[in-house]
């Protein structure tokens, strides 16, 4: 981390092995192992990681944990010290300490935070750092010490750096979608980060976005969900088509709806007039459901959170579109 070294150590008289192998697992700074020859390494961590997923899911559900099960008690001081070579000395990037439980349950709810469905994987900070960089330009350097700062956010359970939401949103709006090497501006890792940053800024309620939210008043959040929909009709209309909305008007409708969204309205009857009845009854019913929640008008300039939350709406009404297409050609293969 930052060429941060990280040390560690639990205040106990009996064995510190389930503190330290615990903490590795749950703060996801290490992958499992690969290699054939560490089967059996394989194994055991993913049967800690299993026990440890289910205590996560006990304190999500204001449950009581059982550490004990894993030879730890929640009681015990934990500490953490970051240290990086400056010169001929050391300097110290980092020092917490706290009960191990109480760490432990600040562990659990970030990676609550980062979920999207729980089906969702840890996300490691390397990973976590690596969605801030663009493949399509050189400019990728990060902040000296974002990881020990993002590690201090995760650990005492407060709002991430500044730097990591407006970072994500910006290379969302700018990067271009590139098919053949699988790159997406709107990824799953950005929306989750952007996601998390909006939970911890208490903007969004804990566990509400964990699926697509269609009860949701908020504009920026409508209007994520209606770019998603007019893209998608648009692709309906245009199966070959090179360039959508999204490549031309994302970032645009993204910070001033206002001045966006009134003339794709416009362009999309033209491409609902190329569907069959079906979808148009299906696509006009969705955008009238999701323009009733915007009020009389699009907002006409949005912060970098609410440019966040467009981003999340978008996202999650996407998914929903493609779940949808998906279930019908089921159907229709079935028939």
């Amino acid at each position: 981390m930052d060429d941060v070294t990280l040390l560690y150590w639990a205040m106990t008289k009996d064995s510190e092995a389930p503190y330290m192998q615990a903490f590795n697992e749950s703060a996801g700074f290490f992958t499992l192992p690969k290699q054939n020859s560490l089967e059996e390494e394989r194994s055991k961590r993913e049967t800690l990681q299993g026990e440890l997923n289910a205590i996560f899911s006990q304190l999500a559900q204001g449950e009581e944990a059982d550490w004990r099960s894993l030879g730890i008690d929640e009681n015990t001081e934990f500490y953490l010290l970051g240290v990086k070579p400056n010169k001929m000395r050391l300097a110290v990037k980092l020092f917490e300490h706290n009960k191990f439980g109480k760490i432990m349950t600040n562990i659990g709810i970030h990676h609550q935070d980062l979920q999207l469905s729980p089906k969702d994987k840890q996300m490691p900070i390397w990973l976590l750092l690596k969605s801030l960089k663009s493949p399509v330009t050189s400019k990728n350097a990060l902040p000296p010490d974002l990881s020990v700062k993002i590690l201090q956010s995760i650990l005492k359970g407060t709002p991430y750096p500044r730097y990591l939401l407006n970072t994500v949103v910006c290379r969302v709006k700018t990067d271009q979608d590139n098919a053949s090497k699988k790159f997406y501006a709107v990824s799953r890792d950005r929306v989750r980060i952007i996601k998390a940053c909006l939970t911890r800024m208490n903007l969004i309620k804990r566990g509400e976005f964990n699926m697509l939210n269609t009860q949701n008043q908020d504009s920026a959040y409508n209007c994520g969900r209606l770019f998603a929909v007019l893209e998608m009709i648009q692709k309906k209309a245009h199966p070959d088509i090179n360039a959508t909305i999204k490549d031309k008007f994302f970032s645009s409708a993204c910070s001033t709806p206002y001045l966006v969204f009134p003339r794709l309205l416009k362009l999309s009857q033209s491409h609902l007039g190329k569907l069959d009845k079906g979808s148009v009854i299906y696509y006009e019913k969705c955008i009238q459901e999701i323009v009733s929640n915007l009020g009389d008008s699009f907002p006409k300039a949005m912060s970098m959170e609410k440019q966040g939350t467009f981003i999340l709406g978008y996202y999650q009404q996407k998914e929903k579109l493609y779940e949808k297409k998906s279930e019908g050609e089921k159907n229709n293969g079935a028939e």
